[in-house]
């Protein structure tokens, strides 16, 4: 019968909750010593801040997922609706006392400190020599460590929150000694450096691929052009198509264009046709035509997650998609707006009508030159300046698109370039990739440590 029976101290009695008691005796390392919050975590002693109109404050918040706290907003103090603050002090533990859920804990960094929480903020303080502040908000990272915290949150849906009493005085988590979380934390920590490596060097490379284009085409690019006031400029004569001021000043903006080695063509004379997409209504199952969408369109590839569906109709084939079209994404944020994709799928898919699916002619462009200098700045000047705000989204129709300008090289060295482009977009992927699998080994190898 003793097989079948776990006996448990009165005085251990928190909470008269069955599954939490097996939950703690079987899901966390049985070496690792269980304890309460409370045996490193006590009531902080907060200063309160009266808010004076004058000044600027620092007011914290925390994310969900384990991702921390931080300066959520810097507010002058007039602008702020409560008068009085709680003040954080580094080593402090940081959470939102009516929304809990999801790992939403942070701990307060030096940087932090001094910074300003509501009164449904938080804090507790962590005792230094009991427990590594890196070791505890590493556990918050845990999706196992967040799925246990959350079988104690009560409230409503929006709204899921454990006390503070309930956090310090009835939940258990694993602490090591402080040494083995000094040392679980040291191996956590070089696993992510390296991640971390790999995602500057990604980072690197993509700025390598404005430098080879402006190099290679021999495009000296003013990073003010926006800002700068021309008082006189000289505009050749045959390059202009219409005498109106403001033609003529968008011109001289991108007068850039006309000296760099290989002079700029419009849009519409290297393309075979254009045509905007579909209308219909998109569901989420997976039932029909997939419909690439605005937000599929990302880092000038196609991202096939969080795909849509259309019925199958005769209607909807003439908006079938063929390798090698060029999406436009004609509609989005201002930063967004106008980025493109090349189609490479081999099934069949559709398009939305926020997009613009453009066939560019092979024997004068290559479709993966044109791509890459739609979604590098020598393109995103000539759209600042004609995308128009509408209820937060800007827009570009297909005239304005088709006037876009595009150093042309000859056929052969269009291809050398984006050929050139594409090796450096494969190692970019291949460090991201790397850096996903360091930060993933990380967690598992720190989850080992703390779970059965």
């Amino acid at each position: 019968m003793n097989n079948y029976l776990n006996f448990i101290p009165y005085s251990n009695f928190n909470s008269w909750d069955v599954k939490y008691f097996l939950k703690k005796d079987n899901f966390f390392n049985p070496s690792i010593p269980i304890v309460l919050f409370g045996e490193f975590l006590s009531k902080a002693e907060i200063k309160k801040v009266s808010i004076e109109d004058n000044k600027t404050y620092e007011i914290l918040g925390v994310r969900s997922y384990g991702k921390g706290a931080f300066i959520n907003r810097e507010v002058e103090g007039k602008n702020l609706k409560m008068r009085l603050y709680q003040q954080a002090k580094p080593n402090h533990l940081f959470w939102c006392k009516v929304d809990t859920k999801n790992g939403a804990f942070g701990i307060i960094t030096e940087e932090l400190a001094g910074g300003l929480g509501s009164s449904n903020m938080a804090f507790a303080e962590i005792d230094t020599k009991k427990a590594n502040v890196y070791f505890i908000q590493t556990l918050f990272k845990s999706k196992r460590i967040q799925e246990y915290l959350d079988s104690f949150v009560s409230g409503t849906t929006n709204r899921k929150y454990i006390r503070p009493n309930q956090l310090i005085n009835e939940i258990f988590i694993p602490l090591p000694s402080i040494e083995e979380q000094n040392r679980i934390v040291a191996s956590y920590n070089s696993r992510l450096r390296l991640a971390l490596k790999q995602e500057e060097k990604a980072k690197s490379l993509e700025a390598e691929i404005e430098r080879y284009l402006f190099k290679v085409l021999d495009i000296d690019i003013d990073n003010n052009v926006n800002d700068k006031k021309y008082s006189f400029q000289l505009v050749q004569y045959k390059n202009v198509e219409r005498w109106a001021v403001d033609y003529l000043n968008k011109y001289t903006k991108m007068s850039f264009l006309f000296k760099g080695k290989y002079q700029p063509v419009k849009l519409k004379e290297l393309i075979l046709s254009y045509q905007y997409g579909l209308s219909e209504k998109a569901d989420v199952k997976n039932i029909g035509v997939p419909i690439l969408r605005m937000n599929n369109i990302v880092n000038s590839e196609l991202d096939l997650n969080n795909l849509k569906y259309i019925k199958k109709t005769s209607n909807v084939e003439k908006y079938f998609l063929n390798v090698g079209d060029l999406l436009f994404n004609r509609t989005n944020s201002k930063e967004l707006v106008g980025k493109t994709a090349i189609f490479l799928e081999k099934d069949i898919f559709t398009f939305a009508s926020y997009l613009i699916r453009i066939v560019i002619n092979p024997n004068l462009a290559d479709n993966f030159y044109i791509n890459y200098l739609f979604n590098s700045s020598i393109l995103q000047v000539q759209k600042d300046m004609v995308s128009r705000q509408i209820t937060g989204q800007a827009n570009i129709n297909a005239q304005e698109m088709q006037d876009f300008l595009f150093p042309l090289p000859p056929i052969e060295k269009q291809k050398q370039i984006s050929n050139h482009i594409n090796s450096i977009k494969a190692q970019i992927k291949e460090l991201y990739l790397l850096s996903f699998k360091n930060k993933e080994e990380a967690m598992l190898e720190f989850e080992k440590e703390i779970f059965n």
